[in-house]
C-alpha cells in the first residue's frame, strides 16, 4: 500500500465544491464538510450534517444552513455526499515499532505449515542478501505447539544467518541454531521467569521459545530488529494506520530498540511528518527490566515528548498467553502442569504499579488469565483507596474474567482495553481450560458496557490474528457485534463456528465506534481534546464508504475509509477514479515517492 502526494484523491463519491463569497458574521473556516451523516460521540449533540475546521480545531458542528456563514473565498468545501463521518479511530493497543519491523520482514500466515514458512524464509533471504538475522511474524501459535516446527528445519534452509520468527501472539518464537548461538543460549541456559527454552526428550533445544522474557533477549542479541530498520520502515506502518482511519495510537512498548524507536517518532513529529497522535507506554516483563524502567521513566517522559508524542504510562506485562500456558488462572490447565503466573511475581507487580501511580504515571497491565485480571483489580482498588483518582488505570486484553469480577472495572474507575478481532471460538481453548471456562469467561463485553465501564479497543497488532486484517477496525467491529470470526479471516485464521460464548456478550455499533474513539481517547487521557466531533476539540475525524449504522452486519468488513483527518490535516484520502479531481488538495507530507 503505497500512495504519493499527487495520487491521493478522494473517492469519486466525494466532490470538491466551489464556495461563494458572502458577508461573514464570524471568521471563515479553512475546511468545511457539508452533506455528511455525522455521528459525533458527543452526548449533547449526537448527530449533525456539517462540520467546520479552523486551523487544527473544530469550529462548528451543526447543519448545512448554519455553516454557510463560515464559508469564505478561501474556504475549502467538501461535499460528503451523505457519507458517514465519525471521530478518528484510536488504536488503544498497538506496537508501532515492532509492527514496522513486521511489515518489512517475513510475513507468515496462520494457514502456513512448517515447510511453507521455510520456503518464505528462503525467498526473503534471496531477496534480502546479507548476514543480518531474519525477523518474521504472524505464524500460527498452534504450529509452534506442534512437533513439526523445530530448529533443524530452519537450519537446513539457512544455516549461516539467524532466524527469529514470532507467532501471532508475539509471545512465542521459532528460531534456528544460529540465532541461539548469537544469543549465547544453550541447553544449559536457565529459563527466565515467564519464559521457557523448550527442550526435546533428550534435553536438546528444539528452537521453540515460549514467553517474551525468553525470546526478547534472543531478538536483541541476534539483532533481528535494529534501530535503523525500525526508523526506515516506520513511515510505511504509519501510512497503513491512516488508511484504516486511525488518528491516534497507544504504543504499548516492546523492549526492542526502545529509545531509537521513541526518538524516531519524536523526530517525525518535529519534522511535521507524524500523521497520528502517539501515547507511549514504557514497558517491562521481568523484575530486572522493571527496576530499570521505574528508574528511568521520568527521564524518558521528558526526553521523548513533542506536540503529538508523549510518554505518561507504565506498561506491565502481567502474564503470558493461553497458547503458551503462561496466562495466569485460578484453576490449572487441563493439558499442562500449573496455572500460569505473573511474569514479575505478584508482589513486585503490585509495588511497581503503586510506585508508578504515586509518581504521577498511568498504569496499564497485560492480563489474559482470570487470576491476572482479578489481581490487577485488587492492586488498582488499593491505589484508588489510597486516594489516587488521577492515574488512568487499565487492563489490556482483559481476556478471561470471572463473573464476580466484571463489575469491578467500573467500580474502581479502571478502563478495560481489548481487541474485537479475538472474539471467536477456538477449539484448543476448550481442551486447555475446559468447556465451562471456555464458554463463560471470555470477553464479557455486554456486562462491562452495562456496568458503565470505559471500554477501549485496540488490536495489539502485530500480535493479533490475521496480520493486517486483524488491525482493520471494521473486522474488529464485526466480531464485537457477532462474537464470530470476521468474514475476511475465515479460512486463513480459523473456521466459521457458532458465536463465542457467552453469545449475549455483544456490543452495538454505537458502543463499538465509541470504544474506538471516546473510550480510547479516555485511555490516552485526552478526551477533553479529541475523541468526539465537538466544537473546540481537535479536528480528528474520518469519512467512511458505508453507513455502519444502517448496513447489514455481514457487510461491515467491506467498509473502507475515504478520508482521514488528524489535527486539521488530511492524512489519508482514498485514491479516486476521477484523475485530478483533488490533485491540488494538500495531503499530509509524510509519504515519499
Amino acid at each position: 500500500m503505497k500512495f504519493t502526494h499527487s495520487s491521493k484523491l478522494l473517492a469519486a463519491s466525494m466532490l470538491l465544491a466551489g464556495a461563494t463569497s458572502a458577508p461573514l458574521a464570524q471568521e471563515a473556516a479553512d475546511i468545511v464538510f457539508t452533506n455528511a451523516n455525522i455521528h459525533t460521540m458527543d452526548e449533547d449533540n449526537p448527530t449533525a450534517q456539517a462540520v467546520a475546521i479552523s486551523g487544527n480545531t473544530i469550529s462548528y458542528v451543526g447543519d448545512d444552513a448554519g455553516i454557510q456563514s463560515l464559508i469564505g473565498d478561501d474556504t475549502r468545501v467538501i461535499d460528503a455526499q451523505g457519507h458517514l463521518m465519525v471521530p478518528g479511530f484510536i488504536e488503544s493497543h498497538s506496537h508501532l515499532l515492532v509492527a514496522a519491523a513486521a511489515i518489512s520482514g517475513v510475513i507468515g500466515d496462520q494457514r502456513d505449515d512448517a515447510d511453507n514458512i521455510a520456503r518464505k524464509v528462503v525467498d526473503y533471504a534471496t531477496e534480502n542478501p546479507g548476514d543480518w538475522t531474519i525477523f518474521g511474524t504472524g505464524l500460527a501459535a498452534t504450529l509452534l505447539q506442534s512437533d513439526s516446527a523445530n530448529r533443524e528445519i530452519l537450519d537446513e534452509v539457512l544455516p549461516d544467518r539467524g532466524i527469529v520468527l514470532l507467532d501471532e501472539t508475539n509471545h512465542n518464537a521459532w528460531v534456528n541454531s544460529k540465532a541461539l548461538e548469537l544469543a549465547g543460549v544453550t541447553k544449559d541456559t536457565p529459563d527466565p521467569a515467564g519464559g521457557t527454552y523448550v527442550k526435546d526428550e533428550n534435553g536438546e533445544l528444539t528452537g521453540i521459545i515460549q514467553g517474551s522474557p525468553a525470546h526478547i533477549p534472543v531478538i536483541n542479541a541476534s539483532k533481528a530488529v535494529t534501530p535503523e530498520g525500525l526508523a526506515a520502515s516506520l513511515p510505511n506502518m504509519l501510512e497503513i494506520m491512516t488508511s484504516f482511519g486511525f488518528t491516534g495510537a497507544l504504543d504499548m512498548g516492546f523492549p526492542l530498540g526502545t529509545e531509537a524507536g521513541y526518538q524516531a517518532l519524536v523526530d517525525l513529529d518535529n519534522e511535521g511528518k507524524l500523521p497520528i497522535r502517539v501515547s507511549l507506554a514504557y514497558m517491562f516483563n521481568t523484575v530486572d527490566l522493571g527496576k530499570k524502567v521505574l528508574a528511568t521513566i521520568e527521564e524518558f517522559s521528558q526526553r521523548f515528548s513533542s506536540e503529538h508524542v508523549w510518554l505518561d504510562t507504565l506498561k506491565i506485562v502481567g502474564d503470558g498467553v493461553t497458547e503458551n500456558f503462561k496466562a495466569y488462572f485460578f484453576e490449572p490447565y487441563l493439558d499442562h502442569d500449573g496455572s500460569g503466573a505473573m511474569n514479575s511475581g505478584d508482589e513486585f507487580t503490585r509495588e511497581a504499579a503503586i510506585q508508578a501511580a504515586d509518581m504521577g504515571f498511568n498504569v496499564t497491565t497485560h492480563c489474559v488469565g482470570d487470576r491476572c485480571n482479578a489481581l490487577m483489580l485488587d492492586i488498582y482498588e488499593e491505589i484508588r483507596a489510597a486516594g489516587n483518582e488521577d492515574a488512568i488505570l487499565s487492563t489490556t486484553h482483559s481476556w478471561w474474567v470471572r463473573r464476580e469480577d466484571r463489575p469491578r472495572w467500573a467500580e474502581a474507575n479502571v478502563i478495560t482495553q481489548t481487541a474485537g478481532i479475538w472474539l471467536f471460538y477456538r477449539p484448543q481453548y476448550a481442551t486447555s481450560l475446559g468447556q465451562e471456562r471456555n464458554d463463560t469467561e471470555q470477553f464479557p463485553m455486554r456486562d462491562w458496557a452495562d456496568s458503565g465501564a470505559v471500554i477501549a479497543l485496540g488490536s495489539d497488532y502485530p500480535a493479533t490474528d490475521g496480520g493486517l486484517m486483524g488491525l482493520n477496525p471494521f473486522n474488529n467491529i464485526y466480531s464485537l457485534l457477532t462474537r464470530q470470526l470476521a468474514p475476511p479471516l475465515v479460512g486463513s485464521v480459523g473456521e466459521k463456528h457458532d458465536p463465542l460464548g457467552p453469545a449475549d456478550q455483544v456490543l452495538t455499533i454505537d458502543e463499538a465506534v465509541r470504544a474506538y474513539s471516546e473510550g480510547s481517547a479516555k485511555m490516552m487521557g485526552r478526551f477533553d481534546e479529541f475523541g468526539s466531533i465537538t466544537e473546540g476539540k481537535k479536528a480528528d475525524l474520518i469519512v467512511l464508504s458505508q453507513n455502519l449504522y444502517e448496513i447489514d452486519v455481514e457487510d461491515i468488513s467491506n467498509t473502507d475509509v475515504l478520508l482521514t483527518m488528524m489535527d486539521g490535516n488530511i492524512t489519508y484520502a482514498e485514491p479516486g477514479i476521477v484523475a485530478g479531481i483533488l490533485a491540488d488538495l494538500d495531503i499530509f507530507p509524510i509519504w515519499t515517492e
